[in-house]
């Protein structure tokens, strides 16, 4: 697990994305999973915000969106990397879902 922590790590600063954000956190620290709304708030204690006051963008519908959803985050933005419809009626509903290869939402 720590060597997929470490090869996020390594995306997240070949981008130079560091610099745009006031905090990074990457999953698997936490005990709890991606559902499990922990993540999210030892985030927002880290920024030192309330969950409703936050916006989460993810691109993997059930397990990243779900979990902002759990947690009453303001806001959740799923990036639709393929254009795809949900097929499980169980998915989460979430506020904004952008097409990745068009833009549209």
């Amino acid at each position: 697990m720590e060597t997929d922590r470490q090869a996020q790590r390594e995306k997240i600063e070949a981008c130079a994305y560091r610099s745009y954000f006031d905090a990074i956190v990457v999953g698997g620290k936490q005990k709890g999973e991606k559902l499990d709304p922990s993540i999210f708030y030892y985030c927002c204690d880290l920024l030192g915000v309330q969950p409703g006051d936050c916006v989460m963008v993810g691109d993997m519908l059930e397990s990243n969106m779900q979990g902002g959803l759990n947690a009453g985050l303001k806001v959740t933005v799923w990036i639709n990397r393929d254009g795809g419809v949900p097929l499980n009626l169980d998915t989460p509903a979430v506020n904004l879902a952008l097409n990745k290869s068009t833009g549209e939402r």
